[in-house]
C-alpha cells in the first residue's frame, strides 16, 4: 500500500530554555545544557557570579578574590583574615556550603531568615561603611530593639550586648581602626540597629534610657560619640543595596515601638511616611539628635522617596 502526503512540512520548535547546569555544593558544574547556536551565559552562575574560562582558568570571580570550584576554594587571601583565626584564609563559605552562601569572596551570609539578613549584610558591604580612620568613625549592623542588639555569629552568652564592655570586645574582634588605637577619644560608632537610640517610658512614667545611651556611660565608651536610631533601620535589597534610615513602622506601640500584639507577621516590617531620628549619645547624655534623613558618619543613604514602593511589601528592617 502506497501513502502521499500533500504540503507535507516539518517544523523544528527550539526548547524555550536556552541554557541549564547543575553545580555540586562548592560550585562545580555539570549536566550542562546549552540550546544549539544558543550564546553561552557566563556573567551569573554559581551564587550569581562571573565564570571565567578563557585559557582554561576555570574559576569564578566574586568582588574580592576568585574561586576555585574543582577545590571548593579561594586563591587568593582572605582580606578579612585576620579577624577571623580560626577559618582557613582560602577556606570558600568558611566550608559551610549547605546553610550559608559566599558573599562577594569577603563575608559569609548564614541562611537563617536569609530575606531578612541580605539586603542588610549586602548593604553593609557596598564599601559606604567601612572604617574611616580620618573621622575615626566605625558602623556596627545588628538586630536590636530598645534594651540589647544582638550578634547572631556570636558564641552561646555572646549574642546579647547590653554593655560598653560587650560592645568594646566586639569592636577589638572586628575593627582594626579600634583595636589598634590607643585612645577612643572622638571615635563615632554609628550602631544599625533597630530603636537601639530609643529610651521609652515605664509603668511609673520614668524615662527608661535606651540600650546605646547607657552604653555611652560606660569606662570602655568614654569619650566616644554612640550614634542610634530610634526607629526600626530600613533597607533595600536592589543594587548593592541602600539604607533608608529609621522610619516608624505600621502597626506599632507608640512608647515602645513593639509590634502590637495579634499583629500578623505579614502585616510586619512596613514602613509609614514618617521619619525617625538618629541620636547621638557621649557620656551617658543625649547630645545631638538628627532627623532619618541624616547620613551617619558620612554613609551614603538612598532616596526614601526613590524606595519607597520597594519597600512597600517586601522591606528589611533590623
Amino acid at each position: 500500500m502506497e501513502v502521499y502526503f500533500d504540503d507535507f512540512k516539518v517544523t523544528q520548535v527550539k526548547s524555550p530554555v536556552v541554557e541549564s547546569q547543575d553545580f555540586y555544593p562548592f560550585g562545580l558544574s555539570f549536566n550542562k545544557f546549552s540550546r544549539e547556536n544558543a550564546l553561552p551565559n557566563r556573567l551569573k552562575l554559581f551564587q550569581g557570579q562571573e565564570h571565567v574560562d578563557d585559557l582554561g582558568l576555570n574559576w569564578d570571580s566574586f568582588k574580592w578574590r576568585n574561586h576555585q570550584p574543582d577545590i571548593g576554594r579561594f586563591f587568593n587571601v582572605d582580606p578579612l583574615s585576620e579577624k577571623y583565626y580560626y577559618n582557613s584564609p582560602y577556606a570558600f563559605s568558611e566550608n559551610r556550603v549547605i546553610d550559608g552562601i559566599e558573599l562577594e569572596g569577603l563575608e559569609v551570609v548564614l541562611l537563617k531568615d536569609s530575606q531578612k539578613n541580605a539586603p542588610i549584610t549586602k548593604t553593609a558591604n557596598n564599601g559606604n561603611y567601612a572604617d574611616n580612620a580620618k573621622t575615626k568613625t566605625i558602623h556596627v549592623f545588628a538586630h536590636g530593639n530598645t534594651s540589647a542588639f544582638f550578634n547572631e555569629k556570636g558564641k552561646k552568652g555572646e549574642t546579647t550586648i547590653t554593655t560598653g564592655a560587650q560592645l568594646n570586645k566586639i569592636l577589638n574582634q572586628s575593627s582594626p581602626l579600634w583595636k589598634d588605637s590607643k585612645s577612643k577619644e572622638g571615635f563615632t560608632v554609628v550602631i544599625h540597629s533597630c530603636r537601639t537610640g530609643r529610651s521609652t517610658t515605664d509603668e511609673k512614667g520614668n524615662t527608661v534610657p535606651s540600650v546605646t545611651q547607657k552604653m555611652s556611660g560606660s569606662k570602655e565608651m568614654q569619650g566616644v560619640n554612640l550614634v542610634a536610631p530610634t526607629e526600626r533601620d530600613f533597607f533595600s535589597g536592589s543594587g548593592s543595596g541602600k539604607e533608608m534610615g529609621p522610619l516608624v513602622a505600621k502597626n506599632t506601640d507608640s512608647n515602645t515601638g513593639d509590634y502590637l500584639p495579634g499583629t500578623p507577621k505579614e502585616q510586619q516590617g512596613i514602613p509609614t511616611n514618617t521619619m525617625g531620628n538618629w541620636n547621638t549619645f557621649n557620656g551617658g547624655q543625649l547630645t545631638d539628635q538628627h532627623n532619618g534623613n541624616w547620613s551617619p558618619g558620612g554613609a551614603s543613604f538612598g532616596s526614601y522617596e526613590g524606595f519607597r514602593n520597594q519597600l512597600l511589601g517586601k522591606s528589611y528592617e533590623n
